[in-house]
């Protein structure tokens, strides 16, 4: 289910207007007046090796900041001339649980964006990162800050100065409830992808609160507005979603009715498509035992994570008279 919630939090958030609504509410309007929010942007990540790059994607921004305030932005200055270069990076990342590796894994992002930054820009300034946690769950219990792993920091506080250090903003979504998603500047499909995160798993709950998300649902493009149906259908009770909560969208919303067929017909095929890979697997399992084949755990997962394409090529070796030696090697 991990996969669902990160996969709509990219989707909301990696548009650059819904993750400017979602700062400028948390960071409030002392300090969210001085960054030009109209004017952030996504950055892109090829930079990032490793398996970071599997995680950074859209969430990382940038935007400039102001001199003075939003009365004297020039909007035909691009932002590669702002003054002194004084941009300020957001990276932001989801969890749905407490991580006490994050802070290194930032670090390390951190690190090879500033690098890019030097190659790109020689002689210039570093933009400051600021590191946001998107948390969704109860209240957060790991570190937020570099300090709280280091020992020693607060035996020798004289040193601490020294010692390389930065904050984790955290965002806990499932603080934010109706009165705060009203008073934030949030765009319909960032108050609607939170309010999903929140409640999505407890479909009579949202059937409950329905006539409250209906008028940002509807303002919903149709992939916004499918990319929220997919996630509800998916976390959610299916019968709840394929019953009662689905005749009141369809009622307030007519073009909710197709992109919900069309929903539950993937899943459908999906389903069919999971059944056999499974039955595949099982095959796989039986050829291995007449065989006296030992299946390791390595073996295992790997029969487990492969597809039906791998599965079928894997039994026609299996079934043939000279099958290959070291096959799952």
């Amino acid at each position: 289910m991990a996969f669902e919630h990160d996969a709509l939090v990219n989707y909301v958030f990696g548009t650059p207007a819904n993750t400017a609504g979602l700062l400028e509410g948390h960071l409030g309007p002392g300090v969210a007046s001085r960054i030009d929010f109209s004017r952030l942007k996504r950055l892109d990540t090829k930079f990032v090796a490793g398996k970071l790059a599997q995680r950074y994607g859209d969430l990382v921004m940038m935007a400039p900041i102001r001199e003075s305030g939003p009365e004297h932005d020039d909007p035909d200055q691009p932002d590669s001339d702002h003054p002194d270069h004084m941009l300020i990076q957001f990276m932001i990342e989801h969890r749905s649980s407490s991580d006490h590796e994050i802070l290194l894994r930032l670090l390390e992002y951190a690190v090879q964006a500033w690098r890019r930054w030097l190659r790109e820009h020689r002689g210039e300034p570093l933009p400051a990162i600021v590191m946001v946690l998107a948390y969704q769950g109860a209240v957060y219990q790991g570190p937020t800050s570099l300090h709280q792993l280091l020992a020693g920091t607060g035996k020798l506080p004289e040193l601490s100065p020294a010692v390389p250090n930065f904050e984790l903003l955290v965002i806990n979504l499932t603080e934010l409830n109706e009165v705060t998603l009203a008073k934030w500047p949030l765009t319909p499909l960032a108050r609607t992808g939170i309010r999903a995160l929140n409640h999505g798993a407890q479909s009579k709950t949202v059937s409950a609160n329905l006539d409250r998300w209906l008028p940002d649902l509807a303002c919903l493009e149709r992939e916004e507005l499918g990319a929220v149906l997919s996630y509800l259908g998916s976390v959610g009770d299916a019968d709840d979603f394929g019953g009662d909560l689905r005749i009141k969208i369809v009622e307030a919303i007519p073009e909710a009715e197709s992109i919900m067929t069309t929903y539950a017909e993937q899943l459908g095929q999906q389903g069919l498509e999971e059944g056999r890979a499974e039955r595949s697997r099982e095959i796989i399992a039986r050829l291995l035992e007449s065989a006296a084949t030992t299946i390791t755990p390595s073996v295992e997962l790997r029969i487990m994570n492969a597809n039906g394409e791998q599965l079928d090529r894997w039994i026609d070796d299996l079934l043939s008279e000279t099958p290959t030696t070291g096959l799952f090697d």
